[in-house]
């Protein structure tokens, strides 16, 4: 992990306070047991099929979001004009393979109609949307190795006016890459990992953990910093470690849990 130093200065132009955050690593029986046990998140129930046909990255982003209300420090707040950003790795593949295969020699007939729903980008934030009743934007982001960078950066630009009173912040993806079997039959699941924050606008200097976006002042304030990977952050929010990522250029993402870093 990257040690901060705050003579190593960004010139911040978002400033998001970090209510809450989580991670969440699951298995494939994990993920099984998930689908099938009723919802309740946000005070509100779902019926016992509401993910029957999810992909497994949504079934543990909600998962990851009910924990994550949980440990809310201050009242819950109403999440009905919150935005979501969900970032997912190689979203709905297996799926998505599998009606491909079939759709020679099965037609339309043999591609599902719950695969559109269920297994596009949007599905996540889709899902959690209507799980929260939110009804601020939502966009699934990326798709791809790269999906972090994307979400950090649509999440500050989300938040950059302060029009939104919060936002939650998905970052999802395997351990491993999921690749399907010539035969587009189901491959084992690698486990599932996914971050939840629940971010909201600030201006003003603030003493909790904060995620913040700027630009580095010149290049030996980026030198050494890597590129975000899902696998580092959660390793940082785990631990309540701050850190700082590249995420294109000069601009600097920076995840700052200690709370007492200079004002920059």
């Amino acid at each position: 992990m990257y040690a901060l130093q705050t003579a190593e200065r960004i010139r911040v132009s978002v400033r998001c306070a970090i209510a809450s955050c989580t991670v969440t690593h699951a298995n494939a029986l994990t993920i099984a047991a998930l689908r099938k046990q009723p919802t309740v998140i946000a005070s509100e129930p779902m019926s016992a099929s509401f993910l029957k046909h999810s992909e497994e990255q949504t079934v543990v982003a909600i998962e990851t979001v009910r924990a994550a209300i949980g440990q809310f420090t201050e009242p819950q707040p109403e999440f009905r004009d919150w935005g979501i950003v969900a970032a997912a790795n190689f979203f709905g593949r297996i799926q998505i393979a599998r009606s491909m295969t079939a759709y020679p020699t099965d037609g339309a007939w043999g591609v599902s109609p719950h695969l559109i729903p269920h297994q596009s980008l949007h599905a996540i934030s889709g899902t959690l949307s209507q799980s929260l009743k939110a009804y601020g934007p939502n966009f699934g982001v990326g798709g791809g190795p790269n999906s972090v960078r994307d979400a950090l950066l649509l999440a500050a630009s989300l938040l950059a006016d302060s029009s939104l009173p919060g936002l939650w912040l998905i970052l999802m993806g395997y351990e491993s890459e999921r690749i399907p079997s010539a035969d587009a039959n189901v491959t084992p699941t690698p486990n599932c990992c996914g971050i939840a924050m629940a971010l909201r606008p600030t201006i003003d200097a603030t003493y909790g953990p904060e995620l913040r976006l700027g630009e580095a002042a010149n290049d030996d304030a980026i030198r050494w910093l890597a590129e975000p990977q899902l696998d580092a952050i959660a390793e940082a929010v785990a631990q309540r470690q701050s850190t700082r990522w590249r995420v294109g250029g000069r601009i600097v993402a920076e995840l700052d849990f200690a709370g007492d870093l200079e004002a920059r």
